[in-house]
C-alpha cells in the first residue's frame, strides 16, 4: 500500500497536481489482495526460506 501511495504522490507532483495517469483501480485492489495472500501462502513455502538460507 506504500508504493502505490508514494506512486500516487509522485504522479500528481509531476502532473502539476492536475491528474494521476496509471494508477487506477486494479492498482489498489492489487496492493490490498497481495498482502493478505502473501500471508496465506508464505507458511506453506516454509522450504524455500530454508533452500534460500542454506545457499547464502
Amino acid at each position: 500500500m506504500i508504493l502505490v501511495a508514494s506512486a500516487a504522490c509522485i504522479a500528481l507532483i509531476f502532473s502539476h497536481g492536475t491528474e494521476i495517469q496509471g494508477i487506477r483501480e486494479g492498482t489498489v485492489i492489487g496492493a490490498i489482495i497481495i498482502g493478505p495472500l502473501v500471508q496465506l501462502m508464505f507458511p506453506r513455502c516454509a522450504f524455500f526460506k530454508r533452500w534460500i538460507l542454506k545457499s547464502a
